[in-house]
């Protein structure tokens, strides 16, 4: 008889842990067939269908697949909100990589369904067509994302070798399952698994975003545009994030803007999405009238993620919260301030880079009762402004 397999899952709720625990019991007995690594490989599948701060940890992983397998053909599931970081990442723009455009509808925020069967089905049909284009199967196929619909729809593509975390369930699928490690980065985790899988040991190594000069020149002149003093630092807030328990208060972001220009003569800039116009809004409202015009508010014209890392590498500090433009700014290797509410813990999904600072007050993401997160003191966060200009 198959040896069932201890798993760790990351399900909070009782009902969704116990329904795959037993699930996957009885399919390690009697469904688990373990393939072993092909020796050749030359077409490789990796899904990383989730949020942009996921993509952006991502990037020492891809980067060591390329490096790995110099000749090999890698395709990559995203979500379409990453598929405009990847167009703006220079070392992407390779003849090895190719992007595989799903929204996951589980994924997006807010969340629209928990179990997306006509969508797993959708992405077999899109798995399945590309494989008909290049005129093979995928060789190896690695869910970095660990998530059970990922996995059933690998194998309903026929796709003969999955390595992956069956935390989520479904593991018994896996060729190689790796479980999660609560203690690593995200980052770490997911070399760990390139290594579990067999493709090599790997150094740990930090993400790195290259933007063009011509998307930066283009920025700085919007910037110039817009009043910027380059004689000056420049400090770019960025209020938002994917979840709203993850947003520092614009009130402290407010105060936190008073207390900067009262130190020193600095400039301060707004910036985000079209999504983020509220909160910027917010901000303005609790501003002083004397500090109004010295705010400059770039929300409305930082239209897209290219346009948002050009303004990036311009300036002299980014604040922000735990959040996909913050990972990017840290990955582009300028100072930033990330603002942790409570939600994730920093050890695990912190900004990485000797110029990254993190602000945080102990996660509470077990506590169900609460009615709000904590959040950093404002002075907390000043402290850190004022080392870093």
């Amino acid at each position: 008889m198959t040896k069932t397999k201890t798993r760790k899952y990351s399900y909070k709720k009782f009902l969704p842990r116990f329904c795959f625990m037993i699930l996957d019991y009885f399919g390690d007995i009697f469904f688990s067939r373990k393939n072993n690594l092909p020796e050749q490989i030359s077409h490789i599948l990796v899904f990383r269908p989730d949020h942009l701060g996921d993509m952006v940890f991502s990037i020492p992983s891809l980067e060591i697949l390329k490096d790995r397998f110099p000749n090999a053909k890698i395709d990559i599931v995203i979500g379409p909100w990453s598929f405009s970081l990847i167009k703006n990442i220079e070392q992407f723009n390779s003849n090895n990589f190719h992007f595989l455009e799903f929204p996951c509808p589980w994924l997006k925020r807010p969340k629209t369904i928990k179990f997306g069967f006509f969508s797993i089905l959708q992405l077999v049909r899109l798995l399945k067509a590309r494989m008909k284009v290049i005129g093979k199967t995928y060789d190896i196929a690695i869910d970095l994302r660990g998530d059970f619909q990922l996995i059933l729809a690998s194998k309903m593509a026929g796709i003969p070798f999955l390595s992956g975390r069956g935390s989520t369930g479904l593991g018994f699928l896996l060729d190689i399952d790796v479980p999660n490690y609560e203690d690593k980065h995200l980052v770490e985790s997911n070399l760990n698994l390139l290594e579990k899988t067999g493709l090599g040991k790997f150094p740990f190594r930090n993400p790195q975003i290259k933007i063009t000069e011509k998307n930066i020149n283009k920025t700085r002149s919007l910037l110039k545009d817009n009043r910027v003093d380059f004689s000056k630092p420049i400090i770019a807030i960025h209020p938002g994030a994917g979840l709203a328990e993850k947003r520092w208060p614009c009130e402290k972001l407010a105060v936190l803007i008073e207390m900067i220009f009262a130190k020193k003569e600095l400039q301060v800039i707004l910036i985000g999405g079209p999504s983020d116009g509220i909160l910027v809004k917010q901000i303005f409202d609790y501003l002083p009238s004397s500090l109004k015009q010295k705010v400059i508010d770039l929300s409305g014209q930082v239209d897209c993620i290219g346009t948002f890392m050009g303004v990036v590498k311009n300036i002299s500090l980014y604040i922000g919260n735990d959040s996909g433009p913050t990972h990017i700014a840290s990955a582009i290797n300028i100072p930033v301030i990330c603002i942790f509410q409570g939600v994730n813990d920093p050890v695990i999904c912190r900004p990485l880079g000797d110029s990254a600072f993190v602000v945080s007050v102990e996660s509470a993401n077990e506590n169900k009762l609460l009615k709000e997160y904590p959040s950093p003191s404002i002075e907390d966060v000043y402290e850190v402004v004022i080392r870093c200009v």
